[in-house]
């Protein structure tokens, strides 16, 4: 494919609505263009997210592959897997042993269906309060 040739496709895949005309000059119909389009989503790109040392110390592997798989398949955006990492970071303080995948579970949900903006005040609260999961770590005097 001639250099020129190649730029005139990228330009149409990249046009959010080419004419019928730059399609058939390309060799494209409208279904394929729509299926390109769907399959190269920018919101869909990998997110590639390595933990830090203390959220390495606060999720089990199987807690962060969960919560990456979901980012993958679309159930959470990147932003609300960021909040769910700090939640985790912060519970684990309190908490007596790491977050596996069944408590990271049950802060996606919460997260994820409370009707409002969820704080790291109203995770402490599920764990801690209603769940009865205090249990602080060293001394308390």
């Amino acid at each position: 494919m001639s250099k020129s040739k190649f730029n005139d496709l990228i330009e149409i895949l990249s046009n959010a609505n080419p004419s019928a005309e730059e399609l058939e000059k390309m060799g494209l119909t409208r279904q394929e263009f729509d299926l390109f389009r769907s399959d190269f989503d920018v919101d869909n790109i990998i997110y590639n997210r390595i933990l830090a040392d203390d959220e390495r110390r606060a999720l089990t592997p199987e807690a962060f592959g969960y919560l990456l798989e979901l980012v993958e398949i679309g159930s959470i955006n990147k932003e609300q897997a960021e909040d769910i990492i700090f939640f985790s970071t912060q519970l684990y303080d309190f908490v007596p042993h790491k977050i596996n995948k069944i408590m990271m579970d049950e802060i996606i949900n919460f997260a994820k269906f409370s009707e409002e903006i969820v704080t790291l005040n109203d995770v402490m609260e599920l764990f801690l309060v209603k769940k009865n999961f205090i249990q602080f770590k060293g001394n308390v005097n």
